[in-house]
């Protein structure tokens, strides 16, 4: 049977197609296998950053100067076909394709076998008025189905984002950083010892390091990051 894509969306709020070819799959809400395994993954990260290196476990920069979180995980590269797929998602808000992006991070997460999973994932909060603006939050659509699929609890209320900082991908690599100086604070107090932060795509990690040091300072120890995608 062949779904009507756009009737089935604003039915059910899915699309039952892949996301990148717009073929029926025989595992509806997911990439079929020939998209799945034409995305680029990063074949050997450095255990901290997430960036590719030739040899090892630590690029020199991680091993000088360590991030303030222990591990940071992305399903892919940001590239074609992913990249398109996921500014649609976020800047068009086709909210149906929240779901296979999220099972391309799940299925990662699940390849490492015996790990010590989080207490809980929080997602990367936008600021109120960028939010309503979008009218979601594309972290929290993601971490929803993650969540859910690996039994961790969703914490989307907890961190704020109070500082109104201008788009990270409209500034220069040496203005970020400073950008997002005490961008985010918490609502109230947590207990978690061990987190993951989840956003759909990393570039220079500053957001996810300014918000893992602003919860560092709260007293989690261990802060993973955990994206969809990673730019190179």
């Amino acid at each position: 049977m062949v779904y009507n894509c756009t009737l089935f969306n604003l039915l059910f709020g899915y699309a039952p197609l892949c996301p990148a070819c717009s073929q029926v799959t025989d595992k509806p809400r997911h990439f079929c296998p020939a998209c799945r395994n034409s995305l680029a993954t990063i074949s050997n990260p450095c255990k901290k950053c997430g960036l590719p290196i030739p040899q090892g476990s630590h690029c020199g920069r991680c091993l000088t100067h360590p991030p303030p979180f222990e591990a940071l995980i992305s399903a892919c590269v940001y590239q074609f076909p992913l990249s398109p797929i996921i500014q649609q998602f976020k800047f068009s808000a086709r909210l149906y394709f929240a779901y296979p992006l999220s099972q391309l991070l799940a299925d990662r997460l699940l390849q490492d076998s015996g790990r010590t999973w989080p207490e809980c994932i929080i997602p990367v909060p936008l600021h109120n008025a960028r939010q309503r603006q979008r009218g979601f939050n594309q972290a929290v659509e993601l971490a929803r189905p993650v969540a859910k699929r690996l039994n961790i609890a969703l914490d989307h209320g907890s961190c704020t984002r109070h500082k109104h900082t201008r788009q990270q991908a409209s500034l220069k690599r040496s203005q970020r950083q400073a950008n997002l100086h005490k961008a985010f604070s918490l609502r109230r107090a947590i207990s978690y010892r061990h987190v993951a932060i989840i956003d759909d795509v990393v570039t220079t990690a500053n957001t996810v390091a300014a918000m893992a040091e602003m919860l560092r300072s709260h007293g989690v120890e261990t802060v993973e990051i955990w994206c969809i995608a990673r730019a190179l």
